[in-house]
């Protein structure tokens, strides 16, 4: 069986649907909803999360389960179309207004197929391309753009193949750019403490200009005296420095010089 594409709406179980948005408590009570920033570049980021209320019924129609697909429908057109496949990652949690969720007949397409497609640069584009709004900094997407896209649909050993390699490549990028976020972080540091005046008390540094550290040097100055100058020798893999002086230098060039 070859590759052939298919809109997405073909391959859902359970249609688009958006979430809820409660007013929210301030201290936990074993219930969570999503927030906007949930929906990263490599997928669900569990720590974006704040208490659902306990007495609003309506949260529990929104209640996440393994197998849900999250799209974000409305943020800056940078982030607009960011999507998570919720794996269970969070217990007694919702999604909020702001997201939409819908579910897939896996019989036909591998859910980490559809998720690493999700993320790709071509889907990325496509939501931000389809976002709207007056606003100019939030942008929306509705639910008729979701089921529009166009998924490849590969035969399923070939689904899961591409999955698992993408998914280890995503892996070890998102690993990569958390080291080098934290290394950044270690050099500000370093450089607020080193270079932000005022730091400690008891310090004897102090700021001076740099032309304190620099004497005037005139190119076109060349003194009378022979200066000596270096040049390195390669004999036999060994590279000794000769010590030569002007004088020498320019004789050798007039002896090699033709008549």
């Amino acid at each position: 069986m070859s590759w052939h594409k298919v809109k997405l709406k073909t391959l859902l179980s359970q249609p688009v649907q958006n979430g809820y948005s409660p007013v929210c408590p301030e201290e936990p009570n074993g219930k969570w909803i999503l927030g906007l920033g949930a929906l990263s570049d490599f997928g669900l980021d569990t720590t974006q999360i704040k208490p659902a209320p306990v007495d609003d019924s309506k949260v529990d129609n929104f209640l996440l389960r393994p197998g849900d697909f999250l799209v974000s429908r409305s943020n800056t057109r940078d982030k607009v179309g960011r999507s998570a496949l919720f794996k269970g990652e969070i217990k007694n949690c919702s999604y909020p207004d702001l997201m939409m969720r819908f579910r897939i007949n896996e019989t036909t397409i591998y859910p980490e197929f559809l998720e690493m497609y999700l993320r790709s640069h071509r889907t990325v584009k496509y939501f931000q391309r389809s976002a709207s709004g007056t606003s100019g900094t939030m942008v929306k997407i509705n639910k008729r753009v979701v089921e529009n896209l166009k998924v490849p649909l590969p035969p399923m050993p070939e689904q899961t193949a591409i999955a698992a390699l993408l998914s280890t490549w995503d892996a070890a990028i998102e690993k990569t750019e958390k080291l080098i976020a934290a290394k950044e972080k270690q050099m500000n540091a370093l450089y607020q403490l080193f270079f932000q005046p005022g730091m400690s008390a008891n310090s004897s540094w102090h700021s001076t200009k740099i032309g304190q550290f620099m004497t005037p040097r005139k190119e076109r100055e060349v003194p009378s005296e022979e200066i000596p100058l270096f040049s390195l020798t390669i004999e036999d893999g060994v590279t000794p420095k000769t010590d030569r002086s002007l004088p020498a230098m320019e004789s050798e060039a007039k002896a090699g010089s033709p008549q």
